[in-house]
């Protein structure tokens, strides 16, 4: 079986990615909006990048 690697994201790359702020990220996390990043170690979160690409994609058909 081939596993595909899965590549994370780091918060500030995120929000450079979809062009919003820090505080509009951890709003969208808190409402349910984009799942919550995973821990990295004590002090770093991530998200894998499978999850933005979900987000993106649903707000692209949500524009159609």
């Amino acid at each position: 079986m081939i596993q595909e690697q899965t590549q994370l994201i780091r918060p500030s790359q995120v929000c450079k990615q979809l062009a919003i702020s820090s505080t509009t990220l951890w709003r969208l996390v808190k409402t349910g909006k984009l799942k919550a990043p995973i821990k990295i170690s004590s002090r770093a979160v991530a998200f894998p990048s499978h999850l933005i690409e979900e987000y993106i994609q649903s707000k692209t058909e949500a524009t159609k």
